[in-house]
């Protein structure tokens, strides 16, 4: 499929993890989307279906987080691009590719049921294309069901990591000048709040929070 039914049909596409894919080419024809769960409204979720549902009736909510030790401080703004690591990396250098977006660009990234080894690997090819580089701000979700989580004081790759912001901090963020916020609430678990997918947003991160706004 090309990127012409895209254009010429207009329609919202809600969804996460294999929907990547879909995200990341609406996104390139210029369309939004909705990286967020396709069922679980009316159920106790903490609130996050209901702001999908206010989302697709286009009421637009703004996020405010609490931040972490692995957090870089500044502001960015620009399209929202990413979702699902390793989907994400299947479309780069394809007409897909959401990264070739001729604009400035706000990355986010989840995944699920890998290592800190695969998530490493990922990352170095994302490093080397030159995409965190050329990010204007970076947003990491939850990684959830990583196999050997809570065993991470010994050696794995590139050296001793406790656990995967740490290693993301310690291997991939020393020399980036741009804004990062950690521990965004959406990916694989119980709880997926929602992100409008190719629209601009504002990242603002402070010494102990962060805020995500769409414009």
């Amino acid at each position: 499929m090309g990127l012409e039914p895209i254009i010429a049909g207009g329609k919202l596409i809600v969804g996460f993890s294999d929907i990547t894919t879909y995200l990341s080419a609406w996104t390139i024809s210029g369309h939004l989307s909705i990286h967020g769960s396709t069922s679980g409204f009316n159920v106790n979720d903490e609130g996050w279906s209901d702001v999908l549902n206010h989302m697709m009736q286009g009421e637009i909510p703004t996020y405010h987080c609490e931040g972490s030790s692995h957090d870089k401080e500044g502001t960015a703004e620009g399209i929202l691009i990413g979702g699902n690591l390793s989907v994400l990396l299947s479309v780069i250098g394809t007409a897909y590719d959401p990264t070739r977006i001729d604009q400035p660009y706000i990355l986010f990234l989840e995944d699920t049921e890998e290592d800190i080894e695969h998530i490493h690997r990922y990352l170095t090819v994302l490093k080397h294309l030159g995409i965190l580089n050329n990010a204007a701000g970076l947003i990491f979700g939850q990684w959830t069901d990583i196999p050997g989580a809570g065993c991470y004081n010994g050696n794995s790759r590139g050296g001793e990591f406790q656990g995967m912001a740490n290693m993301i901090d310690r291997q991939f963020l020393n020399d980036l000048n741009i804004p990062v916020a950690f521990g965004f609430p959406s990916g694989h678990s119980d709880i997926n709040y929602p992100l409008l997918m190719g629209s601009t947003a504002k990242l603002t991160v402070t010494d102990n929070s962060y805020t995500i706004e769409f414009k």
